[in-house]
């Protein structure tokens, strides 16, 4: 088990970009939970304006991602793979029962 003293923090300042994807999935997060709560019930901004605002703060998000993908190695990109597999069969899977129903 990794103790949480210093080898942790040489851990982070190893894996740079790991540590922008988590800030880039805060930022997001964020981002749409205040775009969600403004334009909710609350009409303080339009649908139009909050899904321009969620796919703005989605590009630093995609960027990473894309980097990292990049970056990988054999192995890495084999696991990223099989997840983007995954999700476009769940995402088949979804609308199959939506129309079938």
């Amino acid at each position: 088990m990794r103790s949480l003293g210093r080898p942790w923090i040489e851990y982070w300042k190893q894996k740079p970009l790991l540590h922008w994807l988590w800030w880039s999935i805060g930022f997001f997060a964020a981002t749409v939970l205040v775009v969600g709560f403004l334009g909710g019930d609350r009409d303080y901004i339009s649908f139009r304006a909050g899904v321009t605002v969620a796919v703005i703060a989605a590009i630093p998000l995609i960027g990473v991602t894309a980097l990292m993908y990049i970056i990988a190695d054999r192995e890495t990109r084999r696991a990223y793979n099989l997840r983007l597999l995954l999700v476009a069969l769940l995402i088949v899977i979804k609308y199959t029962w939506e129309y079938v129903s």
